[in-house]
């Protein structure tokens, strides 16, 4: 999983939009989200600044709003994009894997116009490729946002693409009792191997642990081994996971579910 620099993320997040935002709808807190930085000087239309109270946002290929901003553009701000919530069977966010997409609403002409020209800041620390990662942070140093006159339709020929075979689950098996425990902060712990097979046509797998009851979530990663250490898990709890392979048109069926 990758870390955020706490300082860098605050720095942007202190700046960002304290004003209410109307046009884009979208749902929020999923639990899943990564922060996309937008520099000050960074976005315009057609060359020009954005008009007062125009509103950014970030959406899936398939047009779902993920998040948006009122850009008042006296400063550095920052848009949360939300991901999908993996416990709900409704997309309510960006899956991973997924380009976000840009989109500027202004309401002095209730127009809203696309992103025809974007680049991303480059980092150690930063993601450069504009595609969806969980926790991830980005940084964009420009974007032009044209009117739909000027560039016109746009549209994307999909190959067709078997999604990844589902992942068969190696160890532990089913309904086993594993683990050698340990004492930690006065609590008796272990660390168990969670081990599967590679799945044909995935590029890399997504993986859950769950706490069985209440149901509440211990891991979601995105992986690009067959195999995974979830450390310190309580002793006597009872936890489902799952895998799932994935690849950049989308991912299989949830093993195990």
């Amino acid at each position: 999983m990758r870390k955020l620099f706490l300082p860098v993320l605050l720095m942007f997040m202190m700046a960002t939009s304290v004003v209410s935002q109307e046009f884009f709808e979208f749902t929020s807190n999923t639990g899943q989200q990564a922060v996309i930085a937008i520099l000050e000087d960074a976005p315009t239309l057609q060359g020009d600044p954005l008009p007062p109270d125009a509103e950014v946002g970030v959406f899936t290929p398939a047009g779902l709003c993920v998040g948006a901003i009122v850009w008042e553009g006296d400063g550095n701000q920052a848009i949360t994009a939300w991901g999908n919530n993996i416990m709900t069977q409704e997309v309510d966010g960006i899956r991973s894997g997924e380009p976000f997409v840009f989109k500027m609403y202004s309401p002095n002409t209730g127009n809203v116009y696309e992103a025809k020209e974007l680049l991303y800041k480059e980092d150690t620390n930063l993601l450069t490729t504009g595609i969806y990662e969980p926790n991830g942070m980005y940084v964009i140093e420009s974007v032009t946002f044209s009117s739909p006159d000027t560039l016109g339709r746009l549209f994307t020929v999909t190959p067709f693409v078997e999604p990844p075979e589902q992942v068969v689950l190696d160890m532990p098996e089913h309904n086993a009792v594993v683990g050698d425990l340990y004492e930690s902060n006065g609590d008796f712990v272990a660390d168990i191997d969670l081990v599967w097979y590679s799945a044909e046509r995935a590029e890399w797998y997504e993986l859950e642990v769950v706490e069985l009851a209440p149901g509440t979530q211990v891991y979601s990663e995105t992986l690009s081994d067959t195999s995974f250490i979830a450390t310190e898990l309580e002793a006597g709890v009872t936890y489902r996971w799952s895998v799932r392979g994935c690849h950049s048109l989308g991912c299989g069926e949830w093993s195990g579910k």
